[in-house]
């Protein structure tokens, strides 16, 4: 459930429903040719920056109501993404990238060279990066930070991350579930 919604989703549409499916709306792209209107969602529709996005392939895409539109084209496929400040994000995908949203620039930040698995801002402002073959990362001033041997954590894999009510991190891994402090 995001923003009051449902969003569900398969390989060719999308909807949005209330909770109780009493209303089911299709998310059209906008301006977008006849063969090409409906979104599928790949991963998921977060809320950033207090916008809705989704991303597909190379591309996020900015939900407004039942439409949405073309927001960032990345280098190359984006698994997650992370508002930094204005005009800047964190994509993240095959490996990391700060995008420009007013040059439409992507640079690449060195450090992570496994894919991408989720990328998360903690209650307290720190930048977590999962990743798929090199454990768990921080990202802070425009470098990576590795912190599988700081933190002790023993798997190298990890599926998923997230962030409970009361500040733990929880790792989801090759090796079972990990939380930390």
């Amino acid at each position: 459930e995001t923003d009051g919604f449902l969003y569900i989703g398969n390989k060719t549409t999308t909807i949005r429903t209330n909770s109780r499916f009493q209303q089911v709306e299709e998310i059209t792209l906008k301006n977008s040719s006849p063969d090409k209107k409906s979104l599928f969602i790949s991963q998921r529709i977060k809320k950033d920056n207090n916008m809705l996005l989704s991303s597909i392939n190379n591309l996020v895409y900015r939900l407004e109501g039942i439409h949405c539109h073309l927001f960032i084209t990345g280098p190359t496929y984006i698994r997650d993404f992370i508002f930094l400040s204005p005009g800047q994000w964190l994509l993240g995908g095959k490996s990391l990238f700060l995008y420009n949203e007013v040059s439409k620039d992507s640079e690449e930040i060195p450090g992570i060279s496994t894919p991408i698995s989720k990328i998360i801002r903690t209650t307290r402002g720190t930048i977590l990066i999962s990743t798929i073959g090199e454990g768990l990362f921080q990202y802070k001033n425009n470098k990576i930070i590795p912190l599988n041997r700081i933190l002790n954590i023993p798997s190298l894999v990890i599926f998923d991350l997230a962030e409970d009510s009361k500040g733990y991190i929880w790792l989801a891994t090759n090796q079972g579930v990990i939380k930390l402090n």
